[in-house]
């Protein structure tokens, strides 16, 4: 009987979605692995991201990506590259359990265009030769959607010099 009332007792998980973006800029440079640098955000938890946010109603995703990470930042010249994939986690916040579903975008900023960090979003951004934001992201369900805009950008650069 008490661990009826137990389960009775358990928050629904809620389910929430997001999306946000890698977001790179290609950089002056001879050498391959340091052509292009990749934006992380420090999140309100202290831990090295990615910008992400809710979409609003009715938004497509590739404009709540957008929105939400000039919003963050203050880019304002990007560019959706194509689609990465989606993070899914659960986390709980006040006891609240959360399921959440996040789908990233390649997206690319203007070289030209300079971080106005808001603080009431994120803690702090930087640009980061892309091998260093690969191993600043701690985030586990991070990784595999940085190593494949790793993999884009190495491709894509690629098949640019070859032509």
């Amino acid at each position: 009987m008490q661990s009826e009332n137990k389960k009775l007792n358990k928050p629904k998980t809620k389910f929430e979605i997001s999306a946000g973006g890698v977001v790179y800029r290609k950089i002056e440079s001879h050498d391959l692995k340091n052509k292009f640098e990749i934006l992380v955000i420090k999140d309100s938890y202290g831990k090295w991201a990615l910008p992400k946010g809710h979409p609003e109603i009715k938004e497509k995703m590739t404009h709540a990506a957008l929105r939400e990470i000039s919003e963050e930042t203050g880019l304002v010249k990007l560019e959706i590259i194509e689609k990465i994939g989606k993070a899914k986690y659960f986390f709980r916040l006040k006891g609240q359990p959360i399921f959440k579903i996040v789908e990233y975008f390649l997206v690319k900023a203007d070289p030209q265009d300079a971080l106005k960090i808001q603080k009431h979003e994120i803690r702090d951004a930087k640009w980061l030769p892309i091998i260093e934001a690969e191993k600043l992201i701690k985030y586990k369900d991070l990784k595999p959607i940085v190593s494949k805009a790793i993999l884009l950008l190495k491709k894509s650069e690629i098949l640019s010099t070859k032509y």
